[in-house]
């Protein structure tokens, strides 16, 4: 993965890539949270919690960094490329956010002072986002897997870190179906959602979209967590003994008693 560089070169790869696990992991988190009001208001109807996602505040505050943590995340994922199975797929991965980001913002640009216009689409826009969304989660587990690979590869170190990609292939063909059924194709241009579902129906298709994607939200947030943990002890691996990350730090507490502040 990092070939024909010197240690202090994969250092610093390996910190970019720390930090892209780690915000991606973050903004994953959020997603976990939003999905579980949702899932919260689909089993309770209770109004206070549609109040609160409906809320621009709630818009702006958790779906905005949802959107903009994951891309800066696949951004600094991108940046700590080498291979050329990394370059692919951590490539796809950010363009795919950045789709993302252009989504967000017609769908919430008057929240955010830009000038208010009409965005034509809505309902395209949200099919392909979910679709987005599952593709996402698939180059996220598969850049764990290439980054684990590594990890066991160069440094010998056991990992337990397999992810498995079958929660995120079933949400995508679900997405996929969903998409495809629910779309009205004899409306014409542009697509519309079509009339006839009644509302039980609709209940048990939000459940069980809302359903996988909190499962496999959190699944991946914690293949992302760990990956940022096993990135950070390669690149402390990666740099000399002199030049370790925070080695200021110990050498300040060196004389600490209790070695409570000491970082090893």
């Amino acid at each position: 993965m990092f070939d024909q560089t010197d240690d202090q070169e994969k250092a610093v790869q390996l910190r970019w890539i720390t930090y892209g696990f780690a915000a991606s992991g973050l903004g994953l988190a959020l997603l976990v949270v939003d999905s579980t009001l949702e899932m919260g208001f689909i089993l309770s109807f209770a109004p206070q919690i549609r109040k609160i996602l409906v809320s621009p505040v709630w818009a702006i505050m958790v779906g905005g960094p949802i959107t903009f943590l994951t891309f800066i995340g696949s951004y600094l994922l991108w940046s700590g490329m080498k291979s050329r199975s990394w370059t692919q797929f951590s490539t796809l991965l950010l363009l795919m956010n950045s789709v993302h980001i252009g989504f967000w913002i017609a769908d919430h640009h008057s929240q955010i002072g830009l000038p208010d216009q009409k965005f034509d689409h809505h309902w395209l826009r949200t099919q392909i986002s979910q679709m987005l969304n599952w593709m996402e989660f698939l180059l996220w587990i598969k850049l764990v897997e290439i980054h684990t690979d590594y990890v066991i590869y160069k440094h010998q170190q056991n990992s337990d870190l397999r992810p498995r990609f079958g929660l995120s292939w079933i949400g995508l063909l679900a997405s996929i179906a969903i998409a495809t059924g629910l779309t009205d194709w004899s409306s014409g241009w542009p697509l519309v959602r079509v009339r006839w579902l009644n509302p039980l129906d609709s209940l048990m298709l939000a459940t069980l979209s809302t359903m996988l994607t909190l499962f496999a939200s959190f699944q991946i947030m914690i293949y992302l967590m760990k990956s940022a943990r096993l990135a950070y002890f390669c690149e402390s691996i990666a740099l000399p003994e002199t030049e370790a990350p925070f080695q200021w730090f110990q050498e300040e507490w060196d004389d600490d008693p209790w070695n409570q502040i000491r970082r090893n």
